[in-house]
């Protein structure tokens, strides 16, 4: 993905009102902050309604843009849904590409916790995330699975990275 400034900034606050649509409550308001080296970023963290617990299940979305002239290309990128009522994560990331290339010959990693805190793997291989309203689709549909999330179906790429 490539974007100008103006165009981080509007989708950043796109994110937000989607959020706010499906009735999330964010924990702050999003900005698109400057980091070392010109590069752009964001984190957005909101709360998913649920029977009243306020800590019943996040969503947090976090991005980073690399400066690419005139424009910005994304970078990084983690998107994940912790579900503390029902106790499990679905993550979706893509950080640390030369240290995953290097091992594994991909960038992107997918998390995945049927028993919060207790995964089977600890990377599995995954497509990439086409943007941030991709992520929130993928991590409400996550959110409100009845049954599992279908770790077990999901490709472990530990073996690959020399663990578990």
């Amino acid at each position: 993905m490539r974007a100008g400034r103006a165009q981080l900034t509007s989708y950043v606050t796109g994110l937000a009102t989607y959020l706010i649509r499906v009735g999330c409550e964010l924990r702050s308001q999003p900005t698109l902050d400057v980091y070392d080296g010109g590069a752009l970023g964001f984190d957005i963290e909101a709360a998913l309604p649920g029977t009243g617990s306020p800590m019943a299940a996040d969503i947090r979305l976090s991005e980073t843009w690399r400066p690419g002239g005139t424009v910005f290309d994304r970078d990084e990128y983690e998107y994940e849904l912790v579900d503390r009522e029902r106790r499990r994560r679905r993550a979706y990331h893509r950080h640390d590409a030369q240290a995953f290339l290097r091992r594994t010959e991909t960038a992107i990693h997918e998390h995945c916790e049927e028993v919060l805190g207790r995964p089977e793997c600890d990377h599995y291989s995954g497509l990439p995330v086409r943007d941030g309203y991709d992520a929130i689709e993928r991590l409400l549909i996550a959110w409100t699975e009845p049954g599992k999330l279908g770790c077990a179906g999901l490709d472990c790429m530990d073996p690959l990275l020399g663990r578990r």
